[in-house]
């Protein structure tokens, strides 16, 4: 697993994806299942957002390879610089990530939800009420697998 290097604050810090980064992304960024658990899915929400384009992913990702002893505008400070003002905007998701997909805590986390929409698809699918939601998980499926 390689660093990425990130500078916040003027301090040059090597983030990566490992273990820490997996159970931020989990806590922080997970869905809940009806009885309020968490589902455990951060991380592979974090790369779904990476692959739509959701440019807001890239604070998501900050926030869970970079030590929280930071504050919000110290993310974005580093979202900026790390993207040169936006200029190198896909260029960085890509390098996140195949980043991400480097990481065996994430990729195992990235296969876990697959594996789930894979799952529970044919039961979304044979629900008509569920139509529009079975569409999302079917192209979100699509997607990561293309990716991984």
């Amino acid at each position: 697993m390689t660093m990425i290097n990130v500078t916040i604050k003027g301090k040059n810090i090597d983030a990566k994806f490992g273990f820490g980064a997996l159970y931020k992304a989990n806590q922080k960024f997970s869905n809940h299942a009806d009885n309020g658990g968490s589902l455990e899915n951060g991380a592979a929400n974090i790369f779904l957002s990476l692959l739509t384009g959701d440019p807001g992913a890239l604070m998501k990702v900050i926030q869970v390879i970079i030590p929280s002893e930071y504050k919000e505008d110290d993310y974005i400070e580093a979202i900026e610089e790390l993207t040169e003002g936006g200029d190198k905007l896909d260029e960085v998701v890509t390098m996140l990530k195949d980043e991400m997909v480097q990481s065996g805590f994430f990729k195992k986390a990235i296969n876990n939800q697959i594996e789930a929409f894979e799952e529970n698809l044919p039961m979304l699918k044979a629900n008509e009420k569920m139509e529009d939601q079975a569409k999302s998980v079917e192209a979100a499926l699509k997607l990561m697998k293309e990716n991984i």
